[in-house]
């Protein structure tokens, strides 16, 4: 079949600026060559460029809106309205082969840009958004009641993992969906010192250093993981990377308590390596609501890809994944479970675990996801 010559158009309100998730899909769609260019059309900041270029050739496109960025609910509305007729706009005659909605929120948005380009569209979801712990009350009506109304629109659907995809199946009668998991490249290699975080915060190798990375806010088992390493010794300590809301309170429980430690972020590059450092990555998501009941964090996969055994909330999706690989451990995310089983492991079982850790990021890694991914396309009639 002949490549298709037309403009593959993403759209997300973000600014691409921490997006891993797109940064792979971009690569791997300008690898393929499946379409004349691929762009992404996000939300522009100030001290952000409108347009740019990615090393693989990815478009970024990031739209003004006309209002100003204040957070009452009429202003943000206003907001969003002037940004989405700002896109439709511009790219209402495009010659655009194929529209991704990365967002409920801009679903309608791509259903006018479809019905004014003919280009086909596909709902790309990132979670099960209409069911995050956010969602609630009219809010929640009306993001159900949009996507009932959209989603038979797109002619393909892609969601993050098994159990969302089969919700969504099941509650809108969907067929042919596809599964493309949010997972890191494979590592180059798993020779790397990480002795990197245990001299930035002045540990010997006989220490158990526990790590957190990433997004420091409520909501992620940080207030859970700070009850728990208060009442272990100091054979036990555990590492904040990051940045976000609760790094305050983090820094006041590192004054007061001798095993608790704040990192700041590191760059992009430097994060697998200071990972390494670690004995045990700790991710221990609420079970508040379906999005979360169903989740497959990247985060486990980064711990693992970095050799890093995890210990994890114990649900479905994690879950499956933990017992099949045996990378790590699975906990009810109290602070109780979470003191019961690092107290349990011991070097021999660590050891165990990171054999399992380096199995699985040599089965399930970007490069696999790839085939998934180019897969929606083919399905579709885009092929090289």
């Amino acid at each position: 079949m002949a490549r298709a010559r037309g403009i593959h158009l993403h759209v997300y309100p973000s600014t691409f600026e921490f997006e891993s998730r797109m940064d792979r899909i971009g690569a791997a769609l300008g690898r393929a060559g499946l379409f004349s260019k691929v762009v992404f059309v996000g939300v522009w900041r100030e001290g952000l460029k409108e347009m740019e270029t990615t090393p693989m050739g990815v478009q970024v496109h990031r739209v003004r809106s006309r209002f100003a960025d204040r957070q009452g609910l009429v202003q943000r509305l206003a907001r969003f309205i002037s940004w989405s007729w700002r896109i439709y706009r511009h790219y209402r005659r495009g010659e655009i082969a194929c529209i991704n909605c990365h967002s409920l929120s801009a679903f309608p948005l791509c259903i006018l840009l479809q019905t004014s380009t003919g280009a086909s569209l596909v709902y790309d979801a990132h979670e099960l958004e209409t069911e995050t712990h956010s969602m609630q009350g009219l809010r929640r009506w009306l993001a159900r009641m949009v996507e009932r109304l959209c989603i038979h629109r797109a002619k393909a659907h892609v969601f993050v993992n098994d159990s969302i995809a089969k919700w969504y199946e099941q509650r809108y009668g969907l067929q042919g969906v596809h599964v493309v998991r949010n997972v890191p490249p494979k590592p180059e290699s798993l020779d790397e010192s990480g002795d990197g975080l245990r001299q930035a915060v002045g540990l010997d190798a006989d220490r158990m250093v526990c790590l957190h990375q990433g997004l420091l806010q409520p909501g992620r088992g940080i207030e859970v993981m700070l009850e728990a390493f208060k009442g272990l010794g100091t054979s036990h300590h555990l590492v904040f990377l990051g940045f976000g809301d609760l790094v305050d309170e983090i820094k006041d429980h590192a004054r007061r308590f001798q095993n608790i430690h704040y990192h700041e972020p590191v760059a992009p590059e430097r994060l697998r390596s200071m990972t390494r450092g670690a004995d045990i990555g700790l991710h221990l998501i609420p079970d508040t609501c379906l999005n979360h009941h169903y989740c497959l964090p990247n985060k486990i996969f980064e711990y693992s890809h970095a050799g890093v055994p995890f210990i994890a909330s114990d649900l479905p999706e994690i879950k499956a994944f933990t017992q099949e690989y045996k990378c790590g451990w699975t906990v009810a995310p109290t602070a109780e479970a979470l003191c019961d089983r690092l107290i349990s492991l011991d070097k021999a079982a660590i050891n165990f675990a990171r054999a399992g850790c380096q199995r699985a990021a040599a089965e399930v890694n970007w490069e696999s996801e790839t085939d998934r991914l180019l897969e929606v396309y083919s399905s579709m009639g885009f092929a090289e």
